[in-house]
């Protein structure tokens, strides 16, 4: 798609031929190429409580001091409209706050060449954003452009786009569409979700370029809905997660875009109850743990409980050519950075080729597993914790644990001997503080521990 003063610099006229209204005579409309203003203006202030539409073909709809779209009403922006806003003013889309009725901006744009919808500044001072208020609050945009947004969005990010969805920890629920869209220098991020708002799984390709911040922002469970992802010249390249990355519902998140994970704990299991939650990484995925605060750790990212019928799995199934890298999202990375992945009631975990570097932090446990005395339990895997739970031998495959501040895999499942099953076999360990595998526990009445621990060659 055209950058917006690319599309300005166009000059030439295409002349569309059209009947004329009245005396019978045949005439012709000449309408300037799209992205070009016609000339005419439209103002729109205040609320629209019914349903418009705003013309295209190069009319150009001010938008000077805000607007807000209450249900059940929908705005339908046509193709090769421009629309003008103020400084740091927007489009507020208002579905009803407890009814059933939805407020809709729909841009109806066709085509990168001939058919999209321009949204830009009406002066030297950046727009607002396009916001909605609620789950029912849906903003669908097909083929558009977004420069200079941003303005005034201190709690969205600065962001271009603010989606918001029904609650923290509620069913997320896709509010915000889009496709072929462009967001252009906006002044922070270029989207941003809370209270579970997600990307409508019909949305297309996405392209964020010279932003500030991050291009994307919002909770996990929207971070496995990302459609085809384009970055160009940002500041800073991945989808931002901070304290909601709990997964609570299945997800799957691809190779579109890295994911920072900036939090103390991420927990992969049902909110309430028993039940099973699985995370999905495809091949090429990438996740990055930050620290909260330069003296914190980075995560640990927990799958299921040590209390039994509470089941979180990991399924990364990654290949030679594209594998899935679970790693340090700081600047210089150190071991240690990040807590780990911890399977404590995860029967349904697989790991193929997948490479976990600089974790074996704090993990807030203590085991009487047969570890090397005087040891903690750090790793950057650690397996076991639910009664009952032995993991199988191939549930680590063609796998990298490098760069540990402990153990390369913590064994804390109890088992009638010692050092069975071995996870470590045919996978790479490399720069970690302790062992590859460390001895599991001993069930009660079968194994002793050795003198002074140990682990696997």
């Amino acid at each position: 798609m055209p950058s917006a003063v690319g599309r300005l610099a166009v000059v030439a006229l295409v002349v569309f031929a059209s009947a004329c209204s009245g005396g019978g005579g045949g005439g012709q409309v000449v309408r300037p190429p799209c992205g070009l203003p016609s000339g005419q203006t439209v103002s729109h202030t205040g609320q629209v409580n019914a349903d418009e539409t705003w013309e295209g073909y190069g009319v150009t709809h001010e938008v000077p001091g805000g607007l807000r779209i209450n249900a059940p009403a929908t705005v339908t922006i046509e193709p090769c409209a421009i629309v003008s806003l103020g400084a740091s003013q927007g489009i507020m889309v208002n579905g009803d706050s407890a009814g059933a009725r939805a407020a809709k901006l729909l841009v109806a744009g066709t085509d990168d060449a001939t058919g999209f919808v321009s949204f830009v500044p009406s002066s030297a001072a950046a727009w607002g954003f396009l916001q909605g208020v609620n789950e029912r609050s849906l903003i669908e945009l097909h083929h558009a452009t977004l420069t200079g947004a941003g303005g005034g969005g201190t709690f969205s990010n600065n962001a271009a786009i603010w989606g918001r969805g029904p609650g923290l920890h509620a069913q997320p629920l896709p509010t915000v569409l889009v496709d072929h869209v462009v967001i252009d220098t906006p002044v922070g991020g270029g989207i941003f979700f809370d209270s579970e708002a997600t990307f409508d799984p019909a949305s297309g390709p996405l392209t964020v370029k010279g932003a500030s911040s991050w291009p994307i922002e919002g909770p996990m469970m929207a971070a496995g809905t990302v459609p085809p992802y384009t970055d160009q010249d940002n500041l800073v390249h991945d989808f931002y997660v901070g304290d909601n990355a709990d997964v609570f519902a299945d997800l799957t998140i691809g190779d579109h875009i890295p994911v920072r994970i900036v939090t103390g704990q991420v927990n992969v299991k049902p909110t309430t109850g028993a039940g099973t939650v699985t995370l999905t990484l495809l091949p090429g995925a990438t996740l990055l743990f930050g620290k909260p605060s330069p003296s914190s750790t980075g995560a640990r990212v927990v799958f299921g409980t040590a209390t039994g019928g509470i089941e979180g799995n990991l399924v990364a199934v990654g290949t030679a050519l594209q594998p899935i890298t679970l790693t340090s999202g700081e600047a210089s990375p150190a071991p240690g950075d990040w807590s780990g992945l911890q399977l404590l009631d995860s029967p349904g975990s697989q790991l193929a080729h997948v490479t976990v570097a600089y974790a074996g932090g704090f993990s807030g446990w203590v085991t009487t597993n047969c570890k090397p005395t005087g040891s903690g339990d750090t790793a950057d895997l650690i397996v076991g914790g639910a009664a009952g739970w032995i993991p199988d031998a191939s549930l680590v495959t063609n796998s990298t644990f490098s760069n540990s501040a402990g153990f390369g895999i913590d064994a804390i499942w109890a088992n009638s001997t010692y050092d069975s099953p071995d996870l470590s076999s045919g996978n790479t360990f490399t720069g970690n503080a302790g062992c590859n595998q460390t001895y599991n526990g001993c069930a009660a009445g079968t194994c002793t521990c050795p003198a002074g621990g140990g682990c696997l060659p």
